[in-house]
């Protein structure tokens, strides 16, 4: 189940963060064999999950609630610098592996994050500006349990003037 995918198409510029069957949390690089997993069993079912993937000099973390549990060499990968072709809930582009659960407040840095940082924040709705946050989306439009079928966007609070578009949710009720 994809959480974020972004990137071109190709081997190594495109880079999917997601959760396996096994609830594994997961980093891979398309056609590097550039992955990192988890142990199975990571990602709790049924509550709010906490996960982030940091990319730091060509090595790779995967945080689980604030705690390391996974790491690897991640040298291949190609990070694309212009944010264009970010999904947030499925791939850019192949096959289909969509998330099926709820996301919010989603974070891109364009610098490695700390675990300090990581567990600093990890409840905390940011507010203001920080210099190296280049996407955010807090995901807090609308009214809860109500009608928002008039909402199709959402905009990045980074400060970068990117706007989202939300595809296939329901927007009204409780989902």
């Amino acid at each position: 189940m994809a959480i974020i995918d972004y990137g071109a198409n190709s081997a190594g510029s495109r880079n999917t963060f997601a959760v396996s069957g096994s609830q594994q949390l997961i980093f891979i690089s398309g056609g590097t064999n550039a992955n990192i997993s988890t142990s199975a069993n990571a990602v709790p079912v049924g509550s709010w999950v906490h996960v982030a993937f940091v990319l730091d000099n060509g090595t790779g973390y995967l945080y689980v609630n604030g705690v390391q549990m996974a790491t690897g060499s991640l040298s291949s990968v190609n990070t694309p610098s212009n944010m264009q072709n970010v999904k947030i809930g499925e791939r850019v582009s192949g096959a289909s592996i969509p998330f099926h659960g709820k996301i919010d407040d989603v974070r891109i840095w364009d610098v490695a994050r700390t675990a300090t940082e990581i567990q600093n924040n990890i409840y905390d709705e940011l507010c203001g500006q920080y210099p190296n946050l280049k996407l955010y989306l807090k995901l807090n439009e609308g009214i809860a349990g109500g009608n928002n079928t008039g909402l199709t966007s959402t905009i990045d609070d980074s400060g970068n003037g990117h706007t989202a578009t939300l595809n296939n949710f329901s927007l009204s009720g409780t989902t």
